[in-house]
């Protein structure tokens, strides 16, 4: 499957198969029907039975089985994410992320926006309620920036801010914690208005 999400939160899958090579020349095919505000943010391929995680802003972790995202044609709009996924008001997806498993070698990084970085175990978030789980405790001014997948592979991590700032160091200097831990320090920023962006 070809999994689209949008900018407004729109969600299809399609099948592989829509999307038919292409010779020299050719003019490309339409993916999705958009409204003139909207635009394809994310997309990725996977099977029906992989699991999307996906990481608001505010910490909470919610999966969804991709068969259960509604199939649809290669230009049709999808379904809103909301009607997915149990999320409060105001609260923003930061990071969909794709897994075939929940492997105890497999953990799952989490960067804010103020500079704090915390890894924790893939396996325990394998069985999650309907309305998600809390996956980092955030301070009262912090929010989710982005997360993402390590494998026993990633040796460093990396953390970009606005103002240009990068810091890059060793996975192993962050230990794992479990679910209802704040995690540690990634970066001290030179500037106080500056913050983590990816």
């Amino acid at each position: 499957m070809v999994v689209t999400i949008t900018h407004n939160g729109y969600v299809k899958r399609v099948p592989i198969k829509a999307y038919e090579k292409q010779r020299r020349g050719g003019k490309g095919k339409i993916a999705v029907t958009t409204h003139h505000d909207d635009f394809i943010e994310r997309f990725f391929t996977c099977n029906t039975h992989d699991t999307l995680l996906f990481v608001t802003d505010r910490g909470q972790l919610h999966w969804l089985k991709v068969y259960r995202i509604p199939e649809g044609s290669r230009t049709a709009k999808g379904k809103a994410v909301v009607n997915l996924i149990n999320l409060v008001a105001d609260e923003k997806i930061q990071s969909i992320i794709p897994t075939t498993d929940f492997s105890e070698e497999k953990s799952l990084v989490f960067f804010t926006k103020n500079g704090v970085v915390k890894r924790t175990n893939l396996s325990e978030f394998s069985n999650i309620r309907s309305n998600g789980v809390r996956a980092i405790v955030l301070d009262e001014d912090d929010e989710i920036v982005t997360s993402a997948i390590t494998t026993q592979d990633t040796k460093y991590l990396m953390i970009f801010t606005a103002f240009g700032q990068v810091i890059r160091f060793e996975i192993d200097k962050t230990r794992t914690q479990g679910r209802t831990t704040r995690g540690v320090r990634g970066i001290k920023f030179k500037d106080e208005n500056d913050y983590v962006v990816d």
